[in-house]
């Protein structure tokens, strides 16, 4: 009897642990994983969120720097001094005043100049020189990112003109520590990283993702993300530690563990099933996270429609949510718009004004089409409407519709209008071409209203 019980003991031994060794490989181990590969997922589309807000911050003061030298008067003396009718000091003290007044309505600027003909016109606060800053007298707008001790800041070129003539140009320094502290008040915290800095953590690269110039690296305790700022040599670098990104996974393992501890065998099966419904629970929390992450990440914030970073996204296939690459399925016509005159609108009655234009022509748009064709914001005035499974007649009256409802905005001393290219999608690889082709078709119609005038 004795041998027998014991038998009976060492095959429920036996029982035991194949239950157990079952239940790691076909239960946890695979659970596990999925929750370790869903917490990524989330982590890398709140990265690209932070990523979409400091690449939209750089865009604001880019925008703000272009706008200075958009005022009347400012321009009007510039042209008067380059033509004698005033000297350089007389110059200097016109456009002064005017210059800080524009400084004062602009966030973060920390220094500023005005230089006309090589010859300081105005200066303002603090002016760094950058070791690697760019050659001035350039015929077009630039900016570069970088560190002045502890501090992160922004300068950006921008060239006064006089049609294809270079008068002078502004330079203004914007600090970025203010937008880095905005974004880094949860677990996620967003770095600036120079590019030796940036090829340090590349090489601890996961194999979880792999797309060009995307990143996810295992960085000691934590988990990073590491993507280019567009237009600088600098990278953003998002990291947030293991414990709280894996903590969904972490509670599942205690979980079992308790469970293998304090249940014999025959309750192993109760404790696998307990731990399934507790997983799915976290799964579907997870799930509903990125859904609301996904928003952020493909809305513009402005008009809450879709956003140029997420446009760009789907046409380089630097998105890790690839189910909403089915979204650019169907796509035949395209609409490129831009808003006639909008700087005058910021110039006539400010930025606030200009804003609310922005958001009611988006929400105009969006009535305008179907449920399923899809609006871009694709620049600052500038909107994409993609139109599924349609035909150029059809195209030509949403952009006639459009136009019509734009009569109702008031307001303004004259008519909001538009412009508009309609170019035919024939292939989604050819979208780029399709969409250059559209620019230049709304530009022509740009240039007859001007010859109209």
């Amino acid at each position: 009897m004795g041998k027998l019980l014991n038998r009976f003991k060492i095959v429920m031994s036996i029982l035991f642990i194949v239950g157990i060794v079952i239940s790691y490989f076909t239960i946890y181990l695979p659970m596990r994983t999925e929750l370790e590969k869903n917490s990524i997922e989330k982590f890398v589309l709140m990265a690209q969120l932070n990523d979409l807000i400091i690449n939209q911050y750089i865009e604001r003061c880019v925008d703000s720097v272009e706008a200075l030298f958009s005022r009347h008067v400012i321009k009007s003396r510039i042209e008067e001094y380059r033509k004698g009718f005033i000297n350089f000091q007389e110059l200097k003290d016109s456009v002064s005043s005017q210059y800080l007044e524009e400084l004062g309505t602009i966030k973060d600027v920390i220094g500023a100049k005005r230089v006309v003909d090589n010859q300081e016109v105005m200066s303002y606060g603090q002016i760094i020189n950058f070791n690697n800053t760019k050659e001035y007298n350039l015929g077009n707008t630039s900016y570069n990112v970088d560190f002045q001790g502890v501090d992160l800041l922004i300068s950006i070129y921008s060239p006064i003109k006089e049609e294809d003539e270079v008068l002078g140009y502004d330079i203004v320094y914007f600090d970025m520590n203010p937008i880095l502290r905005s974004i880094n008040n949860g677990d996620i915290k967003s770095f600036v990283l120079n590019t030796y800095e940036a090829e340090g953590r590349k090489k601890n690269k996961l194999d979880y993702i792999d797309i060009d110039d995307m990143h996810i690296i295992e960085d000691g305790y934590f988990i990073g993300y590491l993507y280019p700022i567009k237009g600088t040599d600098k990278f953003l670098y998002t990291r947030i530690s293991k414990r709280i990104l894996f903590s969904s996974a972490d509670e599942v393992t205690r979980l079992y563990l308790i469970g293998v501890v304090i249940v014999i065998f025959v309750f192993v099966v109760l404790t696998i099933w307990l731990t399934d419904k507790n997983t799915k629970k976290i799964l579907n929390k997870s799930q509903k996270s990125i859904l609301k992450y996904r928003e952020y990440a493909v809305k513009d914030s402005l008009t809450g429609v879709y956003s140029r970073f997420f446009l760009d996204g789907l046409i380089s296939g630097n998105i890790v949510d690839y189910e909403l690459e089915n979204i650019m399925k169907g796509i035949n016509y395209i609409i490129l718009i831009d808003i006639d005159n909008f700087k005058q609108i910021n110039d006539e009655y400010g930025h606030i004004a200009g804003d609310k234009t922005i958001k009611k022509i988006a929400e105009i748009l969006k009535l305008s089409v179907r449920e399923d064709d899809l609006v871009v914001r694709y620049g600052g005035d500038e909107f994409l409407i993609l139109l599924k499974n349609t035909n150029r007649e059809v195209a030509e009256k949403v952009l006639e519709r459009i136009k019509n409802k734009l009569k109702e905005i008031d307001g303004f001393d004259s008519p909001i209008t538009i412009s508009g290219g309609i170019e035919e999608l024939k292939d989604i690889s050819s979208i780029e071409e399709c969409l250059k082709s559209a620019d230049d078709k709304m530009y022509n119609v740009k240039r007859m209203k001007k010859v109209d005038v």
